[in-house]
């Protein structure tokens, strides 16, 4: 995952692409840290405020959450509030419950068995990526689809389709957000 994102970092100090409102992180974007810490999700007033997605940088975790290298949840003017997913670097989900604070509320890592899920870096014969939780082996939950030309979408999924609120962001030009239902925006 960690070279993908790179790829889409533009390689500068700080990068944000994305909604803004007077210049101002606003709606949905990505933005990537020049330690290469990744998130792509919903933006309120500059912060991570919704749902979104955080890549921590290779053999880097999240703080408070040992051995999370994903993370897709909830957050609250930049910290982690509410429901939250933690997974390793390979892959596996080893907490999904609440946060407060960035902080987990429940156990962690959790003793349940959460096999099914997981999060993953997929790469399609066509040249395409995708970058996200599945369930079962099918794009499920939180994540970014790339096109080999260098658009991207990210939002929610089900059952390998798109299913939700997301941002389609071509590699220039205008974006769009919507309600998608597969390949159909609502």
């Amino acid at each position: 995952c960690n070279e993908i994102v790179s790829w889409l970092s533009d390689d500068k100090e700080h990068s944000y692409k994305g909604q803004t409102n007077d210049g101002i992180r606003n709606g949905l974007g990505m933005y990537s840290w020049e330690d290469k810490d990744f998130y792509i999700g919903h933006w309120s007033n500059g912060d991570e405020n919704g749902t979104g997605l955080y890549i921590c940088r290779d053999g880097y975790t999240l703080s408070n959450c040992p051995r999370c290298s994903y993370f897709v949840g909830k957050y609250s003017h930049d910290i982690r509030s509410g429901v939250g997913r933690c997974y390793d670097r390979l892959g596996n989900l080893i907490y999904y419950d609440n946060f407060e604070n960035s902080k987990p509320t429940g156990e962690y890592p959790t003793t349940k068995d959460y096999s099914s899920y997981k999060f993953e870096c997929i790469k399609y014969t066509n040249g395409n990526y995708y970058i996200g939780e599945t369930t079962n082996g099918k794009r499920d939950g939180i994540g970014i689809y790339i096109w080999e030309s260098g658009a991207i979408w990210f939002g929610p999924w089900k059952n390998g389709e798109r299913n939700g609120y997301g941002i389609y962001m071509p590699y220039s030009g205008s974006f769009t957000t919507g309600t998608w239902n597969g390949d159909e925006m609502q």
